[in-house]
């Protein structure tokens, strides 16, 4: 093996190790012997943008694609960096150069796609990772950005089932997954957290019908609905995310577990409520139920749980 083959291959082993140093140093000495030695500008300008050295890497970039204007990879480098720079206008018409000399880069279509959800949104970004898969079905990262594409109101469902195939197919990617299944429990459980104040109302309209000697009948049947109807994000939340994955994620994120606690015991005050009419314990009830939402709504404020 020759010298320059050795290096570059140490600069790719470096580079894949996150030594971006050793990944530098490795990739200068190939481009000193050949300056434009294709792969040797990728590694250089990839082990620069680890670095933190962003305006070496996309100079370095400009020149690999100056250098191979026909190369895929080039303008697939070049595009990255881009998007990793925020200038996804111009990162927009590289990537699409790179998909015009090779419509099959899947890397490529999840750029776009990356692209799309930063300019026009996660909806628009979907075509992108979907075509990806076709084309390479087992595509973690698309899978996984797919996913993330519908972390919002009528497919979360969908997305936390992406991001659990995501975590299967590459466990690289475990930390991205719990944090993003985390979002959706949180968009779930503040909702039902919300929620709470019209269940919080019925039970102290049952507490004041009661001292006033009036029929509570009807404000125990509004809290016995609304109880029940709560339990409906629980149960989306157990039957979604298994048990083990659930833990890690209300481990990070302590304020959900409490979320997920104080939506329960709103259940149990909504049904018992309803069922046995006012009581001691509803009396009071209603009132901290508010003081809840309102403690919740400012953590998570807080914490962006």
């Amino acid at each position: 093996m020759s010298d320059v083959a050795m290096l570059t291959q140490s600069a790719q082993a470096s580079l894949g190790a996150k030594d971006y140093g050793a990944a530098a140093s490795a990739a200068w000495a190939v481009l000193n012997v050949d300056p434009t030695h294709e792969h040797a500008m990728r590694l250089y300008a990839l082990a620069l943008h680890g670095l933190g050295r962003d305006a070496d890497a996309l100079a370095m970039a400009w020149r690999l694609v100056t250098e191979h204007p026909r190369s895929p990879l080039a303008q697939y480098t070049y595009a990255s960096l881009l998007h990793e720079s925020r200038m996804d206008q111009q990162a927009s018409a590289v990537v699409d150069e790179a998909l015009r000399l090779d419509p099959t880069n899947a890397d490529a279509l999840v750029l776009r796609g990356d692209i799309f959800r930063t300019t026009w949104g996660a909806k628009a970004a979907e075509q992108q990772y979907l075509q990806a898969l076709r084309i390479e079905p087992n595509y973690a990262v698309a899978t996984h950005n797919l996913a993330v594409s519908r972390l919002r109101w009528g497919t979360l469902t969908q997305a936390v089932r992406g991001l659990l195939v995501a975590d299967s197919l590459n466990p690289a990617l475990r930390p991205m997954v719990i944090d993003n299944i985390g979002l959706a429990m949180a968009r779930v459980l503040r909702m039902a957290t919300a929620s709470v104040v019209f269940l919080a109302v019925a039970l102290i309209v049952v507490g004041a019908a009661d001292d006033d000697g009036m029929s509570t009948v009807l404000p125990r049947i509004a809290a016995g609905v609304l109880g029940v109807a709560l339990i409906a994000p629980l149960v989306w939340v157990m039957r979604t995310v298994p048990a083990a994955v659930l833990s890690t994620v209300v481990r990070q994120r302590l304020l959900l577990g409490v979320r997920m606690a104080f939506v329960a015991l709103a259940v149990v005050l909504g049904v018992v409520t309803a069922v046995v009419g006012a009581n001691p314990v509803s009396d009071v009830a209603g009132t901290l139920l508010l003081f809840g939402v309102f403690g919740l709504t400012v953590l998570g404020f807080v914490t962006g749980s």
